[in-house]
């Protein structure tokens, strides 16, 4: 009995693509883009997500292992980020985090600018990223020292908003030794 209700969903479908006449390439969907398609991404996500200037804000959790006898710590983190997003997936950005976590021989909260790009997938839906990030990191009694980091995480656009959840790793110098952050971060970005 299935059998038959496939074949007549087939003739069925062999008969509507008959009549509307014969198939085209361009008619067909496609699952996947081919390279030189736009589908958007970025920053701001994936297809339909806007092309241009955005503004965005993260929130969420700074967190350092032990380091040098210094014990764990995690702490609420903040961020802002500033670039340019095209409808190809690929965005560039500087930004200012807060990671509210104190380093070893600091009394303050590390903070890091970056200047940094991001791929997204742009067929897919939630689009998953990657970012590289390159800049400084400083505590109040730390001088700056170079920073560089990697982020992952997902992006989903609305319209000209784009909402992420991802999560970076940033890695720092300190007097010959590597210290390494992490943050957990949910972000919304708006596309001018």
């Amino acid at each position: 009995m299935r059998a038959i209700g496939f074949v007549t969903v087939l003739v069925g479908a062999c008969a509507v693509t008959a009549a509307s006449g014969p198939a085209r390439a361009d008619d067909l969907p496609l699952l996947a883009r081919p390279i030189g398609v736009g589908g958007g991404g970025g920053h701001g996500g994936h297809g339909g997500a806007a092309e241009g200037i955005f503004l965005g804000i993260d929130g969420g959790l700074g967190i350092v292992g032990s380091f040098q006898g210094a014990p764990a710590q995690y702490a609420g983190a903040v961020g802002a980020r500033v670039g340019w997003q095209s409808p190809r997936g690929l965005s560039v950005f500087g930004g200012y985090d807060y990671l509210g976590v104190t380093p070893k021989g600091a009394d303050g909260a590390l903070q890091a600018f970056t200047f940094g790009v991001r791929y997204a997938f742009p067929p897919l839906v939630p689009a998953p990223y990657v970012e590289a990030l390159v800049g400084g990191a400083f505590a109040s009694q730390w001088s700056t020292r170079p920073t560089g980091g990697i982020g992952i995480g997902i992006t989903a656009p609305i319209g000209p908003v784009s909402f992420d959840l991802g999560g970076r790793d940033l890695v720092m110098s300190d007097q010959g030794s590597l210290y390494q952050a992490f943050t957990l971060e949910g972000g919304v970005s708006l596309t001018f």
